[in-house]
């Protein structure tokens, strides 16, 4: 019986150790240390429902607010993801497998200049009057609108009426002027010009943006060049002046 002692313990003490992975222990780890809960559900992303493509809020949003979220879209009945790139586009097949097709923006390419205009005079409202050319067009072949943003703001300012074209466009005076300090061979000047936004929107709601430099008026006419000269002769009737900033009067003015 002592003989067969040592083989008891041995025994018991090898059971009491497979008892103890079930009775106590932790969950599983993953590779970086985190627990893994099993059977934890995995359909607890929430979605969200518009009646259309235009209804969709912005992708991915300020402080990407909006990333990551699932949209359903009634009119098309498809599911609409939002991602770093913009609203992605998630197909459900009949075969019971899911494909991602992503939703690629307009691609868009734009031209403003500025043109001769003797309509102006000191009383009525200025205008900017330019020549627009533009061609935007959408890689899954969806309708397109395009639109200038005078002021840069994210909004449309004017529609332009079709994806490609041109056309005589009249604008905001005051909204897109810029100011840039130039010295040549020792003389000051100002020059003056122009950003605006043109802006491209798929029928899913993708858009694009390309930012057009244009001349602050016409250019042949005034070079969009000002010296102290200039600036203190036509600052209390020229609109670009009212606009300028005083430290940049200043600077020119030596």
């Amino acid at each position: 019986m002592k003989n067969n002692l040592p083989a008891i313990l041995l025994i018991t003490l090898m059971l009491s150790l497979s008892f103890a992975g079930c009775l106590g222990g932790t969950s599983p780890e993953a590779s970086d240390g985190t627990e893994v809960e099993l059977g934890e559900p995995l359909d607890d992303w929430p979605t969200y429902h518009v009646a259309s493509a235009s209804n969709l809020p912005t992708c991915p949003g300020a402080n990407d607010a909006n990333l990551g979220k699932l949209y359903y879209v009634e009119d098309v009945t498809e599911f609409q993801a939002c991602t770093s790139t913009g609203w992605t586009t998630i197909d459900i097949s009949s075969s019971g497998s899911t494909t991602i097709s992503l939703n690629h923006p307009p691609r868009i390419t734009a031209q403003i200049s500025a043109v001769d205009d003797d309509s102006h005079n000191f009383t009525a409202e200025w205008k900017y009057v330019g020549l627009a050319h533009w061609a935007a067009i959408d890689p899954e072949g969806e309708s397109v609108t395009v639109g200038i943003d005078v002021d840069r703001d994210g909004t449309i300012d004017l529609n332009l009426n079709s994806s490609i074209g041109s056309s005589i466009v009249e604008l905001p005076w005051n909204g897109s002027l810029q100011v840039a300090q130039i010295t040549v061979e020792g003389e000051r000047f100002l020059h003056l010009f122009r950003i605006f936004d043109v802006i491209a929107e798929d029928a899913s709601g993708t858009n694009s943006t390309i930012s057009v430099i244009s001349p602050a008026i016409q250019h042949e006419l005034l070079r969009d060049l000002y010296d102290s000269d200039d600036i203190a002769s036509f600052t209390s009737t020229v609109p670009p002046m009212l606009n300028i900033p005083q430290a940049d009067i200043d600077w020119v003015n030596g």
